[in-house]
């Protein structure tokens, strides 16, 4: 069989013989076993066939053989001529001629599964791969940039950006019956929560992997340079100047936002988690704030028994340099304080959030019902009879107490804002009370130069029913009467605070060196030559003048004290004057039945070294 002689030239130009791209690297013996593969297959042919067709074109260009004198597909299947030098391996290999590798898938020689094409290197195309869909069996998704471009939705992710399984609106199968993530939810007992209630990825207790070593949150935590810190030393997505994503339009947190309907605000309009109405987590058994309840031991609570941030001895970091709450003191530029200098809340001017529509505070507003008003009428902290938080073991108010050393104290024993020597800030350039001075137009002045809250006509809140200061009163069970019928700063029994050691009133004590007595030896308020303010114009005491209309005086010309026609507290119901009035026991009248200013055995002071009545002596008379 004369097959040889091809085989053997074939394999000589097996360099000219294509492969495919990807065997380019080993091109010399991806070109030798393509050419075996060719050789093998003409042989076949030529067994089969007694006189083989011409070679085709496209072959006979890929062996070399065009233009040889005498080439002839006879010539080539019979005494070839001597093999033409083999040819340089070309830059890309050429491919096999489509018609060769047609015929024989034709014929059924060559096998798609023939170990000899993959030992040869010819590595088929992969087919197309199939367009993939969208999610839910949609229309195939074309690339980004294309004509009709869609976005690309990534496997097990929803129409909406989200996981499809996270989804509420997709009702996806994480999301339980309460609106939440079913690993995170509470009520369903989800996984992610630990036994005690919390996030297991943030509980301490648990050892959970989003505490740092400091006890915080790790994103959080300044020392461990959490990712969740900004550049301003704040949480980022809190920090308005980076604007974060959790500050909204009002330049608040959106959460606790009333304006935006923030998440966190009850429908009391109050923090959900701080409402006692609706349960909220951060209100303890007691009624407070846990974190800052001492009976529940709460990590607000320093070891001084004070809120940790703003204990100066722990160096809270509310507490600035100026040893003040940093956001309420006016050097720092604190947030509270508005333009006119005063608590931004509690400014009039300012329209501030605490002011009600009757001019006060409205949490201690009785007319609005104010969370500070208890039920005895009086401020809640500051009531004996409830136990008020500001009401120290003396019965005092704790601030405001020498004994517990209370802060408002200073070092001249006084009310701190009520010292002249300290510069306390309610005395103003006049040297008199800020908020009682006419002249500085103090907030306690009335429209009729009276204190305000004492003032009859103005209805000030301090006169009772009965027309007098209730504190004062006797009758309504003033706070200001002891138990022995008196006033009690000025009851020497009950130890009175205004009571000095001699017995006196200190204010008014000489040997005490008390405030209210002058250089000459007078109380001050009643001395013409210090023009003391109980002195009008006229050298009278203005109380008791009438040019000045003193309000002493009444409308009948008399002391309002004396007089009968008024109804002057001065006139007993015997129509006498109740301190000279035996019946009534007057404090007129001693313990012998007498007028005590005339009773020679009591030392009255009417009564002169003569034994006679100091106004009808002669003796006394002449000498003065």
């Amino acid at each position: 069989m004369a097959t040889s002689s091809p085989s053997s030239w074939l394999a000589s130009s097996s360099s000219a013989v294509g492969a495919s791209p990807s065997a380019a690297a080993r091109a010399a013996p991806a070109g030798a076993s393509a050419a075996a593969v060719a050789a093998g297959l003409l042989q076949r042919r030529a067994t089969l066939v007694p006189l083989a067709p011409p070679l085709p074109p496209a072959l006979v260009v890929v062996l070399g053989l065009e233009g040889a004198s005498g080439c002839s597909s006879d010539a080539a299947l019979g005494t070839p001529p001597s093999p033409p030098p083999p040819l340089p391996l070309p830059s890309l290999p050429l491919p096999l001629a489509p018609s060769l590798l047609e015929g024989a898938a034709n014929d059924g020689h060559m096998n798609e599964t023939d170990e000899s094409a993959q030992i040869a290197g010819v590595k088929r195309r992969r087919p197309a791969a199939a367009p993939r869909l969208a999610a839910g069996g949609a229309a195939p998704l074309k690339a980004a940039g294309g004509a009709g471009a869609a976005v690309v939705v990534r496997r097990g992710g929803c129409e909406h950006g989200r996981r499809r399984s996270k989804c509420k609106e997709c009702g996806g199968t994480g999301i339980c019956e309460h609106g939440r993530q079913r690993y995170n939810c509470k009520q369903c007992g989800g996984a992610g929560i630990c036994q005690h209630g919390r996030s297991r990825y943030f509980c301490k207790e648990c050892g959970g992997r989003g505490i740092c070593e400091h006890g915080r949150v790790r994103s959080q935590c300044k020392e461990c340079g959490g990712g969740g810190i900004c550049d301003h030393g704040r949480e980022r997505h809190r920090c308005k100047e980076c604007g974060g994503g959790s500050i909204c339009e009002h330049g608040r947190k959106r959460y606790d936002c009333k304006e935006c309907g923030g998440g966190g605000i009850c429908e009391h309009g109050r923090r959900r988690t701080q409402c006692k109405e609706c349960g909220g987590g951060g209100v303890c058994e007691h009624g407070r704030l846990r974190h800052i309840c001492k009976e529940c031991g709460g990590s607000g609570i320093c070891e001084h028994g004070r809120q940790r941030n703003r204990c100066r001895e722990c160096g809270g970091a509310s507490v600035c340099e100026h040893g003040r709450q940093r956001y309420h003191c006016k050097e720092c530029g604190g947030g509270a304080i508005c333009e006119h200098g005063r608590m931004r809340r509690s400014c009039k001017e300012c329209g501030g959030r605490s002011i009600c529509e009757h001019g006060r505070e409205r949490y201690i507003c009785k007319e609005c019902g104010g969370a500070g008003i208890c039920e005895h009428g009086r401020e809640r902290r500051s009531c004996k009879e409830c136990g008020g938080a500001s009401i120290c073991e003396h019965g005092r108010v704790r601030r405001r107490c020498k004994e517990c050393g209370g802060s408002a104290i200073c070092e001249h024993g006084r009310v701190r804002y009520n010292c002249k020597d300290c510069g306390g800030s309610s005395f103003c350039e006049h040297g008199r009370a800020r908020y009682r001075c006419k002249e500085c137009g103090g907030g306690g002045v009335c429209e009729h130069d009276r204190v305000r809250n004492k003032c009859k006509e103005c209805g000030g809140g301090g006169i009772c029913e009965h027309g007098r200061q209730r504190t004062n009163c006797k009758e309504c069970g003033g706070s200001g009467i002891c138990k022995h019928g008196r006033r009690r700063y000025g009851c020497k029994e009950c130890g009175g605070a205004s009571m000095c050691e001699h017995g006196r009133v200190r204010y008014f004590c000489k040997e005490c060196g008390g405030g209210g007595i002058c250089a000459h030896g007078r109380q001050r308020r009643s001395c013409k030559e210090c023009s003391g303010t109980a002195i009008c114009e006229h050298g009278r005491a203005r109380y008791g003048c009438k040019e000045c209309g003193g309000v002493g005086i009444c409308g009948h010309g008399r002391a309002r004290y004396r007089c009968k026609e008024c109804g002057g507290r001065g006139i007993c119901e015997h129509g006498r004057q109740r301190s000279s009035c035996k019946e009534c026991g007057g404090s007129g009248i001693c313990e012998h039945g007498r007028a005590r200013y005339y009773c020679k055995e009591c030392g009255g002071a009417g009564v002169c070294q003569h034994s006679r009545q100091r106004s009808r002596c002669k003796e006394c008379r002449g000498t003065s």
